[in-house]
């Protein structure tokens, strides 16, 4: 029965990602916002710089929004018309360093995930599931490896490992150097899975771990609502947002599945994590850019938006609200979707 519910889950996640995949991104114009926030009482940070018209869709599964070594990458347009490119911006200045996507790049599917470390840019695809290793300070393709499945939902870097879930229940490990095949797994679930812990979503909110030599589960845990957002993991703790557009941000301790501290149901973005200030920032329905101490669960409001509260799909034509975390330079940039608004702000001592 068990089986039977995770494949229903895959089943629908599915046709959720393929009809999206079927869309023609290049023809759905986007009106101007009416709405324009300015941020205020702001504590702990300072702002660099801030674009306007920047669009990126809401997030389903992966981020659309990265930063790394100096740089901040969506997947989006900087103009009204929804287009679906991959554009790397200076993060000091805001400038474009470079973009890539159709028309000038046929690509085998829609972009749908980017991951990024010091030392590399994954980029993967739905459709015709793919991922691409490229070059942080170009966008050069430095590897390519297909995939199989159908639409691609996970992609996590984990250690010198690419780790892709896509549809129809597969689960590959690629070599993040050279892109070569070093593992595919059918007929299971997985978000990762290491030498030691295997982690699988069973229900639309339930997540279990078990010893990846053994089978032998570990633990499970339920959420109050579905998870869709990609989980967020650190070395002792996954982090994990409920909801599609908005949900619950939980703390789970990754060796005994123990909540550490969860939040109500206000936040609207994914989650990004600062190591050297231990917070956790997320952005909140009411127009807040909030900082949780990853150890108590304790939260401050770090900044507050104008014109809140922030609007949601479903109320307006509105894009993704992207965290996006720098820890080379400790810089965060915030996206706002409903004004399309692209903020930077660098952490003070």
């Amino acid at each position: 029965m068990q089986n039977k519910r995770f494949v229903l889950f895959l089943a629908l996640i599915a046709f959720c990602i393929l009809g999206l995949a079927k869309c023609n991104p290049y023809v759905v114009p986007l009106p101007t916002p009416a709405i324009h926030h300015t941020p205020s009482k702001i504590l702990g940070l300072s702002e660099i710089w801030s674009l306007t018209n920047i669009y990126t869709e809401q997030a389903d599964y992966m981020p659309k929004m990265v930063a790394s070594a100096g740089k901040v990458l969506f997947v989006g347009s900087m103009s009204n018309a929804e287009e679906h490119r991959l554009i790397c911006l200076d993060g000091s200045s805001g400038e474009v360093v470079w973009e890539r996507g159709d028309p000038e790049h046929k690509e085998p599917g829609r972009l749908s995930a980017i991951s990024s470390i010091p030392l590399g840019l994954y980029t993967g695809y739905t459709g015709v599931p793919s991922v691409k290793k490229l070059d942080l300070s170009t966008g050069h393709v430095l590897w390519s490896q297909s995939l199989p499945g159908r639409g691609l939902l996970y992609m996590f870097v984990i250690g010198n490992e690419v780790q892709v879930s896509t549809t129809l229940e597969w689960f590959s490990k690629l070599n993040a150097e050279n892109g070569e095949v070093i593992e595919k797994i059918h007929d299971r679930g997985i978000l990762i899975s290491t030498s030691q812990i295997t982690v699988s979503p069973i229900l639309m909110n339930e997540l279990q771990a078990e010893e990846t030599a053994t089978g032998k589960l570990i633990w499970r845990v339920s959420l109050d609502r579905e998870l869709r957002m990609a989980p967020l993991f650190t070395e002792d703790v996954i982090y994990l947002r409920s909801g599609r557009t908005m949900g619950s941000l939980y703390a789970v301790q990754r060796s005994t599945g123990n909540i550490l501290w969860k939040t109500d149901n206000i936040v609207i973005s994914n989650i990004t994590i600062s190591p050297s200030k231990k917070l956790a920032y997320v952005l909140t329905r009411d127009g807040k850019l909030l900082g949780i101490d990853t150890d108590s669960g304790v939260i401050t409001t770090l900044i507050e938006f104008s014109n809140g509260p922030f609007a949601l799909n479903g109320e307006d034509i509105v894009g993704g609200y992207e965290l996006a975390y720098d820890q080379t330079t400790r810089s965060l940039f915030i996206l706002l979707g409903d004004s399309r608004q692209l903020f930077a702000f660098k952490e003070e001592e």
